[in-house]
């Protein structure tokens, strides 16, 4: 596979700052989910609301810069599905924790996914143009 360079992927180095931020994000968030918060209750439900919400700008803003959401579909999902959560947990906080849980954990392996099939769908054209 050849080297990728700059004028073929000119988006490169934004996707390279954007993922080690979304990176430095979830590695922070589980240091504090499991130190700080874990003593704090009202914290923990805060980042319980919080990373969803953040998940879902995270995908807006890269949209923005691969087209739009329209153009990214499966972002587009991402965003709405991480918008949707973000609210559904925080309504659901006074109904207790294991309910919380739930949800989060079904959008946290949805929300997987699709990053998963946006690094897909990013990788192949790189892949291809190849030797």
């Amino acid at each position: 596979m050849k080297f990728i360079t700059d004028a073929k992927f000119p988006d490169r180095d934004w996707l390279r700052t954007y993922y080690y931020l979304r990176f430095a994000v979830s590695v922070i968030w589980v240091a504090l989910a499991f130190t700080v918060a874990k003593a704090m209750p009202p914290l923990a439900a805060v980042m319980l609301v919080a990373y969803p919400a953040w998940d879902a700008l995270a995908n807006f803003i890269d949209a923005n810069r691969s087209g739009g959401l329209a153009r990214n579909k499966i972002q587009m999902l991402n965003f709405v599905v991480s918008v949707v959560t973000a609210v559904a947990v925080a309504a659901t906080l006074p109904h207790g924790m294991h309910a919380v849980l739930q949800i989060f954990g079904v959008w946290a392996v949805l929300s997987g996914l699709f990053q998963l099939l946006t690094g897909v769908r990013r990788w192949s054209p790189m892949a291809r143009s190849g030797p």
